[in-house]
């Protein structure tokens, strides 16, 4: 058995009258006509940085209220220039408290490595990270020691030159020797699924 991840944020698609739970609802349908025997895929959906506070508990509410359609968790994603992390504190705590599984994109640029967003970040008790790419020693040693699980996104992260080298220089190599579970991830973007 296959399991596959997908994750969005919910959108506001004003020209066709789409409003965000719409959005979450058609993703959801999409998936289950492609249900298969050999595939179970689940849904995660993604508070972008640049969203208030107001707009990342509407995310962690549509999370709730469509879980038994196959949403499993909440993201924290987004522009890693943009934004301030302290106010997603409450909630990540709430989409924890009703027991959704939570991801952060973490430590994906030199912005937003700091060691004040990192320790934030790490403060609301993340399932997974993902990208994981300048992270300072001290942060290594508490993600070691806490075994957190890494998404690591090599041909987003090669592509888009957020390390420096190829496949062979990327960070996997380090991750894979510190026993944190490490789950491998793609990217595909709409504009590349939509291109003819």
């Amino acid at each position: 058995m296959v399991y596959l991840e997908l994750r969005t944020t919910p959108r506001l698609i004003k020209q066709a009258a789409i409003i965000k739970e719409a959005y979450v609802q058609l993703v959801l349908s999409t998936i289950s006509i492609f249900k298969s025997s050999t595939m179970v895929t689940k849904l995660i959906l993604s508070i972008d940085r640049r969203n208030s506070e107001e707009e990342a508990f509407e995310v962690v509410d549509l999370a709730l209220r469509y879980r038994d359609q196959g949403v499993v968790g909440v993201d924290l994603c987004g522009d890693p220039t943009k934004g301030n992390v302290d106010i997603f504190r409450s909630a990540f705590a709430k989409a924890r408290k009703n027991g959704l599984k939570t991801t952060i994109h973490f430590a994906e640029a030199h912005q937003s490595s700091s060691e004040h967003e990192l320790l934030t970040l790490l403060s609301f008790e993340p399932d997974r990270i993902g990208h994981v790419i300048h992270v300072p020693d001290a942060i290594k040693e508490v993600i070691i020691k806490r075994k957190l699980g890494l998404e690591l996104c090599l041909s987003c992260n090669v592509k888009f030159k957020m390390t420096t080298g190829s496949f062979s220089d990327h960070h996997f190599m380090y991750w894979k020797g510190t026993g944190c579970p490490i789950t491998l991830c793609v990217r595909i973007s709409w504009e590349l699924m939509t291109k003819r």
